[in-house]
């Protein structure tokens, strides 16, 4: 699991004008202020901050309660945030992130009733973490502590915020920053997301609910025949045990947009998978017999995660649409397990880029109602053994003995 925290004035809403005009409608309005260069400069000093903390800033500088500015803040903001509702690139956004497998947490000096009423629409829960800060205007330690405590759960951490300072002090948590400007930044927030994703190689698994929620198509991308020859070379002692190097599939981007996820691939030699550079596209299955039993097996004749358990069928794409998704679900399940399955059996429910495999698998669901005499007709190939029918309690107990794509499915079962 990821974690994800995001801020959300000047990220997910474009409030900076807004902020100024609030904040400079504050001092006119309480101290009769007049000075622009003066505004810009408190202005500048309580970026980012919550409400509390701004007018305890204002209170120390003009020497008053600060109780008066608070309320007057607290008022604006409230009416502000009625009139604004989210673009299209930050809705387009939390369509992509709410099937990933992060836990978001909106981590923002905003007061929570109005970031609710506005991704109410877009997030089922929302989980806020409230910015507070110490004397040194950096955030304190209560705030740092619950990030601590969330972090517990996860594998890698993400932070979005447009605000330097902030950045810089959860970078030391060990968190990926990723520096965003509503409105300003060239990319919009998806690409970025994904690029980061993507650039610092975090495992990721996307959850689809049809295959008509993705596009799949093919680049004309070549490498250099240098590396394509090398890798020739490297495979040659697999050649020797019975390898083929045929055609595979390989990830070039992924991109998303009006709630479709849009997969490219490019075609080479399976001896690319060598490189450890590049991810092979692949299909995983896994087989329920009835209501609950799952058909596992260990991988015998195969270069990498030898000896440990999987689902079966899986087996690298050789060619690339929907159609050949079912294709190849199904002859694998033929071969591998002398199982025929229809299309009507299977269910494509995820993919799982495995950056530690460098696999990107289409995972689904394949339902077998009718078990008679089944162990009679299973045939594993010879790229398995031993293969067994386990519950979902099995499964879970005996996690770390599977592959890293079958560990995925059991988490997400």
């Amino acid at each position: 699991m990821i974690l994800l925290l995001i801020d959300f004035d000047g990220v997910i809403l474009d409030t900076k004008k807004i902020s100024f005009d609030i904040f400079s409608k504050c001092l006119k309005k309480l101290q009769n202020c007049k000075d622009l260069k003066l505004i810009k400069k408190l202005y500048k000093k309580s970026d980012g901050f919550d409400l509390l903390t701004i007018s305890k800033l204002l209170a120390n500088y003009y020497k008053t309660d600060y109780l008066t500015f608070y309320k007057f803040l607290e008022f604006e903001w409230k009416e502000a945030y009625k009139k604004k509702t989210l673009n299209k690139d930050i809705s387009n956004f939390f369509d992509f992130i709410k099937n990933l497998d992060v836990k978001i947490v909106i981590f923002s000096s905003s007061d929570f009733k109005n970031i609710k009423k506005i991704l109410s629409n877009k997030l089922k829960k929302i989980d806020f973490i409230k910015k507070e800060f110490d004397h040194k205007f950096l955030l304190n330690k209560t705030t740092l502590d619950k990030i601590k405590k969330l972090k517990k759960g996860a594998q890698k951490f993400i932070n979005i915020d447009d605000n330097i300072n902030i950045n810089k002090q959860i970078s030391k948590l060990n968190f990926i920053n990723i520096h965003y400007e509503i409105n300003t930044n060239k990319k919009d927030l998806t690409e970025i997301f994904i690029s980061t994703l993507l650039k610092n190689r975090i495992n990721f698994y996307y959850k689809i609910s049809s295959l008509n929620r993705m596009k799949l198509e093919s680049s004309n991308f070549k490498l250099p025949k240098s590396i394509t020859k090398s890798l020739i070379n490297k495979f040659n002692k697999f050649k020797n045990k019975g390898f083929f190097n045929g055609n595979l599939n390989y990830l070039h981007d992924i991109g998303f947009k009006n709630k479709k996820l849009y997969i490219t691939s490019f075609k080479n030699y399976y001896s690319l998978r060598l490189s450890r550079h590049y991810i092979s596209l692949a299909v995983q299955g896994f087989i329920i017999i009835g209501l609950n039993k799952y058909l596992i097996c260990k991988r015998k004749k195969v270069i990498f995660e030898k000896n440990l358990y999987e689902f079966v069928p899986s087996g690298g794409l050789t060619k690339f649409s929907k159609r050949d998704l079912f294709f190849q679900i199904k002859n694998e399940c033929y071969e591998e397990s002398n199982l025929k399955i229809n299309n009507k059996d299977i269910n494509f429910i995820a993919i799982y880029v495995d950056f530690d495999q460098n696999t990107l698998d289409f995972i689904c669901k394949i339902n077998i109602k009718k078990f008679d005499n089944l162990k009679n007709q299973i045939n594993l190939s010879n790229e398995h053994w031993n293969f067994i029918l386990k519950d979902k309690k099995y499964l879970k107990n005996n996690i770390n003995k599977f592959t890293n794509s079958s560990k995925k499915v059991i988490n997400n079962l």
